[in-house]
């Protein structure tokens, strides 16, 4: 299974359950090279794959599944690939220590916290399959997109390492990425304030700046915190309405 962590982590699944030491790896590689040559499969038309995630988290939102948005749709379209997400009922990783204590056939993805107990479960316990052997067998290229070091800051005892993260800076990407070293990002306004000012259309930044002055304008006490932008400031808050 894939891990992937940022605060989360996300594993590139094994095998079905866990097996005796011995006889894992041989079933770990035979499951990852059909499963890869199947999803690398086919020149011109693309397969189609439907990949199984796990999130080792409460959904949100809580009604999103794959291929209802463009950003989804336009993957799919891309790649062939699609995923069927199911997430956790509950916060304490109740559900996939059970999951994997079962025996039962895993995810080909799991998604969880990159600093909790789940992902050294999966490592020290077999479950997962190493991203560089992966990736040196099928897909060199993958270390030509892969966060600079990312590899490294993450490597285990065995010298692989096996999740790729999210809140991950690269320092050769500082100028290409808004926020880089912060993970993803996200500009929300409060609906009434919208109602307030009209509802505008918001297309572009300049629309949003404008929007925000008209908020501000009509409410000065607001102080809403956003993190600073330069990546090489420690995390500061600063007031997103006071800047204009």
């Amino acid at each position: 299974m894939l891990l992937i962590a940022g605060m989360l982590t996300s594993f590139v699944e094994g095998c079905d359950g866990k097996s005796e030491p011995d006889s894992k790896n041989a079933e770990t590689e035979e499951t990852s090279s059909s499963e890869t040559a199947q999803a690398e499969s086919g020149g011109g038309e693309k397969d189609s794959v439907e990949l199984k995630v796990f999130i080792n988290g409460l959904p949100n939102p809580s009604d999103w599944t794959w291929g209802q948005d463009p950003v989804s749709q336009q993957i799919t379209e891309d790649t062939g690939i699609s995923f069927d997400v199911q997430y956790a009922s509950d916060t304490d990783n109740t559900e996939i220590t059970t999951m994997l204590a079962s025996g039962e056939k895993l995810p080909d993805i799991i998604v969880t916290n990159a600093h909790g107990p789940v992902r050294p479960l999966l490592i020290d316990q077999g479950f997962v399959l190493p991203l560089n052997e992966l990736a040196d067998e099928y897909n060199p290229e993958f270390f030509e997109v892969l966060p600079k070091d990312m590899d490294k800051v993450y490597q285990e005892a065995d010298g692989n390492f096996y999740c790729i993260v999210d809140w991950y800076g690269d320092e050769d990407k500082y100028e290409d990425q808004l926020l880089n070293s912060r993970g993803s990002a996200s500009m929300t306004i409060k609906e009434e304030f919208l109602e307030e000012i009209g509802n505008p259309e918001i297309k572009t930044m300049d629309d949003y700046i404008s929007v925000m002055k008209e908020i501000k304008e009509k409410h000065p006490e607001i102080n809403n915190p956003v993190w600073d932008q330069n990546p090489n400031k420690p995390w500061l808050a600063t007031s997103l309405l006071k800047i204009f």
